[in-house]
């Protein structure tokens, strides 16, 4: 028995090339659309994470203002590292001395003079920005701690 050797002949003439060219397109235009895809969403994840690092920072910046600002200059800059700036801007609300009357001589003296101060403060890093406001109460001795004694 001998088989026969049969030449089938494809009928359809030139639509395997459009065919071809066709799912190239679509499969192009899959990829391309992916593409941009995965750069949306890492600029958006870029944006996230900018405004992460200003909320880590808001507790370190309220502590600066409490501790180590200088309020009674009116304003001013800091920089807290990772491309964090704050600037910062206090003004006075209130100056109040306190007074105590003393059991021998009735008389008052006023070993502290407080200030309140109203801060309003940024903080910015790259395109990210945040406002806020707070409080802040301070007070200098007036009498030193040997002359109450």
């Amino acid at each position: 028995m001998r088989r026969e050797k049969r030449k089938v002949k494809y009928k359809g003439k030139g639509f395997l090339l459009l065919d071809i060219l066709i799912s190239a397109f679509i499969l192009s235009g899959a990829i391309a659309s992916a593409m941009y895809l995965i750069r949306v969403g890492f600029q958006y994840l870029e944006k996230i994470e900018e405004q992460n690092i200003l909320s880590a920072k808001v507790p370190q910046a309220v502590n600066y203002l409490r501790k180590a600002a200088k309020l009674e200059e009116g304003e001013g800059v800091a920089f807290f590292g990772e491309g964090v700036e704050l600037s910062w801007r206090a003004t006075l609300v209130e100056r109040l001395r306190v007074t105590k009357k003393t059991a021998e001589d009735e008389g008052t003296y006023t070993p502290y003079e407080l200030y309140l101060y109203r801060v309003s403060f940024s903080l910015k890093r790259k395109e990210a920005f945040r406002e806020f406001e707070t409080f802040v109460l301070r007070y200098k001795m007036l009498i030193k701690l040997e002359d109450l004694s």
